[in-house]
């Protein structure tokens, strides 16, 4: 059965007693009266009772407190899109909008209400395919930091808090959704508050998801024993990571007749991870860390390899005495690589024979 709602001012309330809550519609109806409600005055707590029951189909119905014989008509609409919006990046699969009216009396207003809700209940009730009309919106990286923060200070005070990672247990569960609910209020109200939260609601609960599944495969590979590798290889992806950034800086200063003949543009879009060599950690007997083993990539050519060498030597003149002797030392091994080029690798690059030298 579906969820429905009812977002208004105080002739909401009024409408919920003029009904009797029968709406005639085949599921759950909730109320939310909100007397002297303006476009911009919806409080965090509303939209916490608004998330917590997470309506299928909305009837919003504002605007009404805004209008003075002063108000911006567009102004007005701005505010109420500006809702519309937040309800949809916050899950809520449909939002129907009255037409906005100052008019005091139940009886005006819920012939179009009952109409509307009635005509498009089935079309939330009606599963959409997956690929119609739906957008994602990445998460962006500080928006990720604000999640994993404010999870990690939740379970500094609260040892009951955290996601279910059990294996018969998913991100959509119950017990997780109200985690991720909890942890969404508490973004929102790290940030300042809805008004000035820089993140959409869809956004935050995008970026729960993808801390969910980082702890849950964290969870997985400490089960299996697998956590020591799997940190190994972050490790290792970290530092060519690190190299990548460091060789498109260094690119950037270098003059052209530096760059064997190939444009600047062209070296920059490859020096990226995947066209740099892994270094492994070595260690002595006891422990100690002693260099980096390097295996170069057989189907590169010796110019693009001689060049970012060059880009290499070019860094350390630029370090300082202090910095160069805290560099660790490189052993480059006879044995090349066994991974495989890029699907997309430029001629420029890739050695038609990719015999190892």
């Amino acid at each position: 059965m579906a969820k429905f709602a009812v977002l208004g001012s105080s002739y909401v309330e009024r409408l919920r007693r003029f009904t009797s809550e029968d709406l005639k519609v085949p599921g759950e109806v909730r109320w939310f009266g909100v007397p002297g409600l303006r476009c911009d005055s919806l409080s965090e707590e509303m939209w916490r009772r608004i998330l917590t029951y997470k309506p299928d189909c909305l009837f919003l119905h504002v605007g009404g407190n805004d209008i003075t014989t002063t108000t911006s008509p567009k102004d007005v609409v701005r505010k109420i899109m500006d809702i519309y919006c937040n309800l949809k990046d916050s899950g809520v699969k449909s939002v129907f909008c009255g037409r906005s009216s100052n008019k005091r009396q139940s009886t005006d207003l819920s012939p179009a209400i009952l109409k509307q809700l009635s005509d498009n209940y089935n079309i939330t009730v009606t599963p959409k395919r997956k690929d119609e009309g739906r957008t994602h919106r990445r998460a962006s990286n500080r928006c990720k930091q604000a999640v994993r923060e404010a999870y990690k200070a939740i379970s500094r005070i609260d040892d009951g808090f955290g996601f279910s990672l059990e294996k018969d247990k998913s991100f959509k569960d119950k017990c997780n959704e109200e985690t991720t609910d909890r942890l969404v209020n508490a973004v929102i109200a790290g940030e300042g508050g809805l008004q000035k939260c820089p993140f959409t609601l869809r956004e935050i609960q995008g970026a729960s998801k993808t801390y969910y599944i980082s702890l849950r495969d964290q969870a997985r590979r400490k089960e299996s024993g697998k956590d020591k590798e799997h940190a190994t290889r972050s490790r290792r992806q970290s530092r060519r990571r690190e190299r990548a950034a460091r060789l498109q800086q260094i690119l950037r200063s270098v003059k052209e007749e530096a760059l064997e003949g190939v444009a600047r543009e062209k070296i920059a879009k490859v020096m990226t991870p995947e066209y740099l060599s892994s270094e492994e950690s070595d260690y002595d007997d006891n422990g100690e860390f002693r260099h980096f083993i390097v295996r170069r990539l057989a189907w590169q050519k010796q110019t693009f390899k001689t060049l970012k060498d060059k880009l290499e030597a070019k860094h350390k003149e630029n370090l300082s005495p202090q910095h160069r002797r805290q560099l660790r030392s490189r052993r480059i091994l006879t044995i090349p690589s066994k991974r495989t080029a890029p699907g997309d690798c430029p001629k420029f690059i890739r050695r038609e024979d990719e015999d190892s030298d």
